[in-house]
């Protein structure tokens, strides 16, 4: 195991970091939380020991870590390793960054997660604030957070709001990211759950529909690997946070909100 190699070999270059970063992303990514904690802690106590450490990359390792703990409902050491982070990212970059919004989003959703609504609330209107204006009302990151709120509302029985971001964020992935994208079908589910919600019954198999239909491209590109499917499904790459239901973000593997190594 490259933890045991690096352990027994001594390595504290930022190559080992990396390669245990991305073996604790992997991990997380099929499941496997506690190793996947046990690499980033150990990514994390390598990257403090080196000598003038990259303020900014400790912020996005603990953030990460942050997401890992919230997968394993350890909800006290998640929220230590938000904070550490937002507060580092603070004094880094200051609260109107898009960085900032990232860790906001993080901790309202790890808020979300343990039913403290009006906290979650908060700070996804916060970082829905500060992406609007930093990145501008139609960057795919807005996207995010939109649904992660509208996720809320709908828990909440807030239907109308829950419908508009939805519904917001569908045209901005579509825009975006292209009609075919695999984000277009997560935007399609959670609009079509938010009509199921209300009892829209004839407005939710429309879009059902259409995600599965992307859903199975999507499949069948990868199988393929046909360079004219990667261009429409898998062409744009973002760094993306946490989301708390599964009909919200699926993707809830952990990604560093910076983009530390290529």
């Amino acid at each position: 195991m490259c933890s045991d190699l690096i352990n027994d070999w001594h390595f504290t270059s930022p190559e080992a970091v990396q390669l245990l970063y991305r073996a604790g992303t992997y991990a997380q990514t099929q499941g496997r939380f506690s190793l996947a904690k046990d690499f980033l802690v150990h990514a994390l106590a390598i990257h403090e020991q080196t000598e003038n450490a990259e303020a900014t990359t400790t912020a996005a390792l603990y953030s990460c870590l942050g997401l890992v703990y919230n997968d394993l409902g350890d909800y006290v050491q998640a929220e230590t390793s938000f904070q550490r982070s937002k507060t580092l990212y603070e004094q880094l970059l200051g609260t109107m960054h898009p960085e900032f919004a990232t860790i906001l989003d993080n901790l309202a959703g790890l808020y979300d997660a343990q039913g403290k609504y009006a906290q979650a609330e908060s700070l996804y209107l916060r970082a829905l604030d500060i992406r609007e204006r930093t990145l501008g009302p139609e960057h795919p990151r807005m996207a995010i957070v939109m649904s992660n709120l509208a996720g809320l509302y709908v828990i909440l029985g807030k239907y109308k709001q829950a419908e508009d971001l939805y519904q917001q964020a569908l045209t901005i992935d579509e825009k975006a990211l292209g009609l075919a994208h695999p984000d277009v079908a997560i935007s399609l589910n959670n609009l079509a759950h938010c009509y199921d919600a209300q009892g829209k019954y004839e407005q939710a198999p429309p879009l059902y529909r259409r995600a599965l239909q992307i859903d199975e491209q999507t499949v069948a590109c990868t199988i393929q690997g046909s360079q004219d499917c990667s261009r429409t499904s898998q062409g744009t790459m973002r760094n993306r946070e946490t989301c708390v239901r599964p009909r919200s973000r699926t993707n809830r593997h952990c990604q560093l909100q910076s983009r530390l190594w290529g």
